[in-house]
C-alpha cells in the first residue's frame, strides 16, 4: 500500500472519531443536558474506545493480514457511527440522568465506533515496518498524522459542520463516507481472495445499520441551533400561548396575543422585584443576562415606556428562532447581543443599569462561570446606586446550589433576599427561587404585596431568617465553583 494511502486512513479516522465526540456532546443534550457530566462522560468513553481500540488492532494486526483488514474494519466502523444514532433513539430516554446515566448512554452508543475506529493506526503500523531500523519513525509518523487528523476533525467539528448542519445529519454523513471508503478499499485489496461476496455482504450489513438508524432519527428536536435542541408547542388551554424548550428543560412561555401576560413563576417573581424597587411604569434600563424566548425583556419594554432592554444571549440561532415564531420584535428599546454572558457583562460600562437579570441555563442549572463571586463582582459594577440584580436558579432538596449562591451574592451586596414557594424552602420539592440582591435596602414589604398580586404562593426570606437557611453554605469563585455537583448531590 502506498505511504500515501496510509496517511490518509491515519489522518481521516482520527479526523472521523474526534468529529463523533464533538457531535456526540449535542446529540446526548436532549436526554441529559449540557452539563459536566455529560462531557465527562463522552470524553472518557471516547478515550476508552481508543485504548481499546488500538489493543484490539495491534492484536489483530499480528494475527492477520492488516492490510486485507483495514476494509472491513472501516466497514464495522461506519455501521456503528450510523448505529449510534439509533441506539440514541432507542434507550436515551431509558436511562436515568446523573454520572451513571451519562457514562452508560455515551458507552452504549459510542464505544463501539471510537473502538472499532481506533484500530486502523495500529494495523497501519504493522504494514509500514520494512525493518526495525525504521520502526521509531514509522511509528512517529502515523501517531503524528492521527494526532493531526484528530486536532482538524475537532476544529472542523466544532466550528463548521455544528454550524451548519444538524447533529445526527453529521454523523450519518461521516458513517456512510466511512462505509464506502471502507468497501472499496476492501474490494481493491481482496481482489483474487474470493472477497467480492464478503464486500457486498458486509456492504449491504452496513447499509442496513445506516437505513435503519436513519429511520430514526431524533426527532425530538424542531429545530436545531448552534446550542440548543429547540421545540415550540402551543398551549393547548391557551391557543396563542407557546411554551419553548431547550434541551431538557422547559424555558420560556410566550403569548403571541399579550406581551403582559406572565405564565411562569419565576418569571413573575423578578417582575415583582423590578415592581418593588421601581414601582409605576417608569422607564429603566435593564441587562438580561440569557434570553431564552425573551419573555421578561419584552414585557418590561412593553409595560414600560421609553425603557432600554439589552438581552445577552450566546445563540444567535435562537434569537430567529424567537422572531420567526414567537413574536420577538426587536428595536423600540429592545436589542440582542450574540455572545456569552460574563464577558458582555464584563465589557459593559459602569454604573449603567438600573437591573440586572440572571435567567442563561445550560440544561437545568446556572453556568458555573456565571455564578461565582468574580461574576457578582462584575453585576455589580454595571449597577447604578441602588440598583437591582434579580437571578433565577433552579434547585432541588437540599437546595444545596442555591444557599452556595447567596452565600456568594452576599459577599458582594449588602442587601440580600431570596424567594420562592414555601415548599422549596422547606426542601420537599425541586423548584425556581428568586435571589434579589442590592447595595441600598431592599423594599420588602413592597416585593411581598407584588409577589400576592402575583398570585404565586411564594414567600421571601430575608435577614436572619435568610442566614439560618444558608448556614455554612460555601462561596463559589472562579478557582472553585462546582455547581453540577451541589445540584446533583441530594442528603
Amino acid at each position: 500500500m502506498a505511504r500515501w494511502v496510509s496517511a490518509a486512513l491515519a489522518f481521516i479516522t482520527a479526523a472521523s472519531v474526534l468529529i463523533m465526540e464533538i457531535v456526540a456532546t449535542r446529540l446526548l443534550a436532549p436526554y441529559l443536558g449540557v452539563t459536566l457530566q455529560t462531557y465527562t462522560a463522552i470524553i472518557g468513553t471516547v478515550l476508552a474506545g481508543i485504548a481499546t481500540g488500538a489493543f484490539a488492532g495491534g492484536w489483530l494486526a499480528d494475527r492477520f493480514d492488516p492490510q486485507a483488514m483495514l476494509g472491513p474494519v472501516l466497514v464495522v466502523g461506519g455501521g456503528f457511527v450510523l448505529a449510534s444514532l439509533g441506539i440514541l433513539r432507542l434507550v436515551g430516554e431509558r436511562v436515568g440522568g446523573g454520572s451513571s446515566g451519562a457514562v452508560v448512554l455515551s458507552g452504549l452508543a459510542f464505544l463501539l465506533p471510537a473502538a472499532t475506529l481506533s484500530m486502523i493506526a495500529p494495523m497501519l503500523i504493522k504494514m509500514s515496518m520494512g525493518s526495525l531500523d525504521r520502526a521509531g519513525r514509522e511509528v512517529g509518523r502515523i501517531e503524528a498524522l492521527g494526532t493531526t487528523g484528530a486536532i482538524v476533525g475537532t476544529f472542523f467539528a466544532g466550528f463548521v459542520l455544528v454550524a451548519r448542519f444538524r447533529s445526527d445529519s453529521i454523523l450519518i454523513g461521516e458513517g456512510v463516507f466511512l462505509l464506502l471508503l471502507g468497501a472499496g478499499l476492501w474490494a481493491s485489496v481482496g481482489r483474487g481472495r474470493g472477497s467480492g461476496t464478503r464486500v457486498i455482504s458486509a456492504a449491504l450489513i452496513a447499509v442496513a445499520l445506516g437505513g435503519t438508524s436513519a429511520a430514526m432519527r431524533d426527532r425530538r428536536c424542531a429545530y436545531e441551533t448552534r446550542y440548543f435542541c429547540v421545540n415550540i408547542e402551543t398551549d393547548e388551554n391557551r391557543s396563542s400561548g407557546r411554551y419553548l424548550s431547550l434541551d431538557t428543560v422547559l424555558h420560556s412561555y410566550v403569548d403571541l396575543d399579550d406581551p403582559t401576560y406572565l405564565e411562569f413563576s419565576y418569571v413573575k417573581g423578578v417582575a415583582a422585584g423590578v415592581a418593588a424597587l421601581f414601582p409605576g411604569d417608569s422607564a429603566i434600563k435593564t441587562l438580561h443576562v440569557g434570553g431564552g424566548g425573551f419573555t421578561l425583556p419584552t414585557f418590561l419594554n412593553v409595560t414600560r415606556p421609553g425603557s432600554l432592554n439589552l438581552v445577552i444571549e450566546r445563540d444567535p440561532g435562537l434569537i430567529k428562532l424567537d422572531q420567526k415564531y414567537l413574536g420577538l420584535n426587536l428595536g423600540g428599546g429592545l436589542t440582542a447581543v450574540s455572545g456569552d454572558g460574563r464577558i458582555v457583562v464584563r465589557d459593559q460600562p459602569r454604573d449603567t443599569y438600573d437591573v440586572v437579570v440572571g435567567d442563561a441555563f445550560g440544561g437545568e442549572w446556572v453556568p458555573w462561570h456565571l455564578t461565582t463571586r468574580e461574576f457578582v463582582a462584575d453585576v455589580q459594577t454595571t449597577l447604578r446606586p441602588g440598583g437591582l440584580y434579580a437571578m433565577n436558579i433552579i434547585d432541588s432538596p437540599p437546595s444545596k446550589f442555591v444557599k452556595a449562591e447567596v452565600a456568594t451574592v452576599q459577599t458582594v451586596f449588602r442587601y440580600v433576599a431570596v424567594a420562592s414557594s414555601e415548599g422549596g424552602f422547606g426542601a420537599e420539592y425541586a423548584d425556581n427561587f428568586v435571589v434579589y440582591a442590592s447595595d441600598s435596602p431592599l423594599p420588602l414589604a413592597a416585593l411581598l404585596t407584588d409577589l400576592d398580586r402575583a398570585d404565586i404562593g411564594w414567600t421571601v426570606l430575608s435577614g436572619n431568617k435568610l442566614k439560618g437557611w444558608v448556614g455554612s453554605a460555601q462561596v463559589l469563585t472562579d478557582a472553585f465553583a462546582p455547581v453540577e455537583q451541589l445540584l446533583t448531590t441530594s442528603g
